[in-house]
């Protein structure tokens, strides 16, 4: 008899491997042939019908599984924006390279079962009950994988801390968007691209981030998705500038922080963005001080 296809797919984490490896040896003991993602033709038409498939194959098998990441994604507050990067200001994210792999395989429509790092019982096809155990220390939520969680309802939102937006300088090399950073000179990068997919619908982001003119006058250009916009600030103080944009498909949105044009002095720093979808509507900009 023809055994089912199930698909599994590991995230980078303790978790993902230990509960792999659990559920791997039982599919051996069970009949099943193994095939890891090496030795699979992901482009051609397929392995034989009684594998248990790996990564990339995920798609073609109607029972896929996510092993995810070593946290969980406990359900994100409706605290004040401010009251958020101070919270999450004293630790870093677990692992934004983890974080951004999460959240990609979530925006695009995974087919696969979620299995987060909480002990439970999976019942396979085949193998039966399953008692995944995770004995490994958990570590703290991550506030920006919240929105990818269930089904998108109106309001729902995110964080998105100062690691996940990468910038990179030609004569600096990588720096922390949580540093004060001297935007003298020409063209300066404040927040760089997270490389975050979302979901189709419409999204607003919340900017925080701390502007010094040093009794000048300094511009930022902000960029969500499609949409443009240019702060101008002439004193020191805590701003938010929020951004709307649709989406007509999942996709990696556009998110980052610039200066709009060469400045003689001044000083930013970035706090995060709150993330928040909208259902469906227009998109636009407006800016506050705190």
């Amino acid at each position: 008899m023809s055994l089912p296809p199930i698909g599994l797919h590991g995230a980078p984490s303790e978790f993902s491997w230990r509960c792999l490896s659990q559920v791997v040896t039982l599919a051996r003991e069970n009949g099943y042939n193994v095939y890891p993602r090496s030795e699979l033709d992901v482009d051609g038409p397929g392995p034989v019908p009684d594998v248990l498939l790996s990564a990339k194959t995920i798609k073609r098998a109607k029972d896929s599984y996510l092993f995810a990441t070593d946290f969980c994604a406990d359900q994100f507050g409706q605290e004040n924006i401010l009251e958020v990067a101070d919270h999450y200001s004293s630790g870093r994210l677990p692992d934004p390279a983890t974080t951004r792999f999460m959240a990609n395989i979530l925006a695009n429509g995974s087919r696969a079962n979620i299995l987060w790092n909480r002990p439970s019982r999976i019942s396979f096809p085949v193998l039966g009950d399953v008692d995944l155990s995770y004995q490994g220390k958990l570590r703290p939520a991550d506030p920006a994988l919240n929105i990818y969680q269930s089904a998108k309802e109106i309001g729902q939102t995110a964080f998105w801390a100062p690691e996940l937006f990468i910038v990179n300088s030609a004569e600096e090399g990588s720096y922390d968007c949580r540093a004060w950073r001297d935007l003298t000179g020409g063209s300066a990068a404040i927040a760089g691209n997270p490389h975050m997919a979302l979901p189709a619908g419409h999204w607003q982001i919340e900017w925080l981030f701390e502007l010094d003119p040093e009794n000048g006058l300094v511009d930022i250009q902000f960029v969500w998705g499609p949409e443009n916009h240019t702060f101008s600030c002439n004193r020191p103080g805590v701003y938010t500038v929020t951004q709307d944009a649709v989406l007509t498909e999942s996709s990696f949105i556009a998110a980052h922080i610039q200066t709009a044009r060469p400045h003689f002095q001044g000083r930013a720093r970035f706090r995060g963005a709150v993330i928040t979808y909208k259902g469906v509507g227009e998109s636009g900009a407006n800016s506050s001080s705190n």
